[in-house]
């Protein structure tokens, strides 16, 4: 019953002499060999099924708890008959069983492995003997694919011709579970056991999530972000994996909760098919149709936790290995981060639930670095990729770090005051990124990026508040010859611009990947000196920019948005101060709410993005139709930060936008007071662009001052106050709301601070 493929036959045998096996090439296998008698030609009849076993169009995986062992369906392709492989822990692969004309989906119950047949039908093979124990026929049909079983007797198999038939194995009796709804071409299902559902995908553009109901096997479709599924699993939290086609193949991880936070664990891979994890080593499986390969993805899933496990975050990122979690309590915490190379997730205690208290509470403090030339609060610098994560944490007083240009090596740049981000594609979001400053280059060509700046990456920055940061450029946001995906972030109040210009951001170039800047709140910040574009400062980049508020913004001279270099941005569907063309643009007051960044319910912003669905808010469960708060108005996108299918409430931040920075002297920036509240002990950190005489005092709520450190001298850049409230002699009475002011010259700044025993 083997298979041989004949090689070097001229003409056909009438007879021959003898048929004998032998070594003929270097593959290791035992091939055949016929000695003609009367064409007196010797040829071989290689052995291509068996020995050596490879991989030929893998379609499916699964895996046996109880062997150890990886299942994985092969087709064969297109002509070739079709078999699966077993694959043990060492790596070794074998042959489970043959005769398989095209096994698609599978699935493991009751000691028996599932295979959908394509055209004709389930089989069922005993998983110890390999022998065939069940079978059904199921022609004429579509294409049997996926499949899923609920651990209740029942499997479920997907026909791609727009049905799932449940399969009562205890009697072998079928019916069609659902026969309308499902996307085109729904290639894959995994039951989810938690929500007693089944989640479904298909193979179309921009297909979603489809969750069907057990109970009455009603759908909800929860969008995505690419396209063309080919396959879908889970793991053991409840999050959701994508195998997608869309160029570069990839696999898309969609958090628990189906809320739209995703990010993307690898890509480059070539026609992803059937996924599955393994729950115990954390190994996700990705089959490679188009490439005839099959990728083991280890993504770890140890929780350290900080202080309790390792008591820095850089001791828990050292400790930690691929796919790892660096959980961290709430606390300051006084270093400045390297991921080193990890893909790992380093998060404060939102992760756990979603408590914007924790991003506020927990703080890397970079302000305290030995080394001045790597001072960024994070840095991305060894090849990370969307699998390192940075989620939850208020990243403050970084001042950069030092980096050669690979492009013109005779440039050397000081960068990233909060985060720096070198040929690496890390995945930002949740944070507030806010007092970082960057304005000594340290003997370097230039300073730039205070609240962050990426080189030659991808990264992913999404929901987080990038304020009150300053650079000599892009005082908020830097982006160099790299591409970038930056949607859903309220930029506002940075300052700065004197050398190149920009106060929101400032980009030079592109990545091997587009720059797309959607659904953001870029507002109040600001350019010095003789800087252009308050708003952004593009040299000799291409950007697509789309459902944004651009408004507020400051600069000595021109428009808030300065082109230069031959740069192009095609701005649509947003909101610009002053007149802009593109399709969708109106030049309206945005009418924030008093209190932060959400719409007024009359802004002129809501319902006026890009009506595509796919830019669609995302919509209140409770409530069908209606969008979830704080998007306002139908399903159509706000623009600005609250729009759109990753909007995520960010807290509450004062808009400013009545009392947008003035800097009229221009020297004092960045009043920051941590922790807040605050029991025994006070930091005041600020910033001067140049030397300065700064009082610090701090009132009640009726004006009375109860502290007064007087009117002091201070040297240009950032500087910190310390203040032991404990060992003030009444400082135990100072309990409740009071005010921090700093004074230069005709500027103040003042900020709330709350002290409790």
């Amino acid at each position: 019953n083997q298979q041989f493929v004949k090689h070097n036959i001229n003409s056909t045998f009438t007879q021959s002499f003898c048929v004998v096996p032998a070594m003929m090439d270097n593959d290791n296998d035992t091939d055949l060999v016929a000695i003609g008698w009367q064409s007196n030609k010797i040829s071989w009849f290689e052995n291509k099924l068996f020995d050596p076993y490879e991989y030929n169009h893998p379609e499916c995986c699964v895996y046996d708890y109880e062997t150890d062992r990886w299942l994985i369906s092969n087709t064969g392709g297109i002509s070739n008959p079709g078999y699966i492989l077993e694959v043990n822990s060492s790596g070794n692969i074998q042959l489970f069983k043959d005769g398989i004309d095209d096994p698609y989906g599978m699935c493991i119950a009751e000691s028996t492995l599932y295979v959908s047949d394509g055209t004709k039908g389930v089989y069922g093979f005993d998983l110890e003997s390999g022998n065939e124990t069940f079978f059904m026929d199921f022609s004429p049909i579509g294409n049997m694919d996926g499949q899923a079983y609920d651990n209740d007797g029942h499997l479920f198999v997907v026909d791609t011709g727009g049905k799932i038939y449940k399969i009562y194995l205890s009697n072998q009796q079928v019916t069609v579970f659902v026969s309308s709804g499902l996307t085109a071409w729904t290639q894959d299902i995994v039951f989810d056991e938690s929500n007693n559902r089944l989640l479904a995908i298909g193979y179309a553009s921009n297909a979603p999530i489809q969750a069907i109901s057990l109970e009455d096997s009603s759908i909800t479709n929860y969008p995505t972000n690419y396209s063309y599924y080919d396959g879908i699993t889970m793991d053991q939290w409840g999050n959701v994996y994508l195998a997608s086609h869309q160029s570069p193949g990839r696999i898309v991880r969609y958090f628990n909760g189906l809320n739209g936070d995703f990010d993307i664990v690898s890509t480059g891979h070539n026609e992803p098919a059937g996924l599955h994890y393994n729950t115990v080593s954390n190994v996700l499986a990705v089959p490679n149709y188009g490439g005839s390969t099959v990728d083991f993805i280890h993504l770890g899933g140890a929780v350290i936790n900080v202080p309790e496990d390792e008591p820095t975050i850089q001791a828990g990122i050292n400790h930690a290995q691929n796919g790892d979690t660096v959980l961290v309590a709430p606390g300051t915490y006084t270093e400045n981060i390297n991921f080193k190379g990890k893909n790992i997730v380093v998060a404060s205690h939102f992760l756990i639930d979603n408590e914007f208290t924790h991003i506020q509470n927990t703080i890397i403090d970079g302000g305290n670095s030995q080394y001045p030339d790597t001072a960024s609060c994070v840095r991305f610098i060894s090849g990370e990729e969307s699998a390192a994560e940075l989620i939850g944490f208020t990243i403050c007083n970084g001042s950069g770090t030092h980096w050669v240009d690979s492009q013109f090596p005779t440039w050397t740049w000081h960068s990233g005051g909060g985060i720096f981000i070198s040929e690496s594609s890390p995945t930002i979001k949740y944070n507030i990124i806010s007092n970082n400053h960057v304005v000594d280059p340290l003997g370097s060509d230039g300073a730039s990026g205070g609240g962050l700046c990426t080189y030659g990456g991808n990264p992913h920055i999404y929901n987080n508040i990038i304020k009150n940061n300053t650079a000599l450029y892009g005082a908020g946001v830097v982006i160099d010859y790299s591409g970038c995906i930056f949607n859903n972030n309220i930029v506002t109040g940075n300052s700065g611009g004197q050398s190149y210009g920009g106060g929101g951001f400032w980009t030079i170039g592109n990545g091997d990947e587009p720059i797309i800047i959607e659904n953001n709140t870029i507002v109040n910040n600001e350019v010095v000196e003789n800087g252009l574009g308050g708003a952004m400062y593009i040299w000799s980049s291409e950007i697509t920019a789309i459902n944004n508020i651009i408004w507020g913004n400051i600069q000595p001279s021109g428009d808030p948005i300065y082109l230069t270099g031959g740069s192009s941005i095609e701005i649509t569907y947003s909101n610009v101060e002053g007149t802009y063309a593109g399709e969708g643009n109106i030049n309206q007051p945005p009418m924030f709410a008093d209190s932060n960044f959400i719409l007024q319910q009359n802004s002129p912003c809501i319902d006026a993005g890009n009506a595509n669905p796919v830019y669609n808010d995302r919509e209140d469960p409770a409530s069908p139709g209606n969008p979830l708060w704080p998007s306002f108005g139908s399903l159509l996108n706000d623009m600005g930060v609250y729009g759109g299918p990753n909007c995520f409430f960010l807290g509450a931040i004062t808009t400013g936008i009545q009392d947008k920075y003035k800097y009229q002297d221009k020297e004092l920036f960045g009043l920051n007071c941590y922790p807040n509240p605050i029991s025994e002990s006070l930091n005041i950190s600020f910033h001067l662009v140049k030397p300065a005489n700064v009082k610090v005092s701090i009132t009640d709520i009726t004006g009375r001052m109860v502290i007064n450190l007087g009117n002091n001298y201070y040297n240009a850049g950032s500087q910190h106050i310390f203040l032991d409230l404990s060992n003030m002699v009444d400082g135990k009475h100072l309990t409740g709301i009071y005010f921090c002011r700093l004074e230069s010259n005709q500027q103040s700044q003042i900020q709330k601070i709350v002290i409790v025993n």
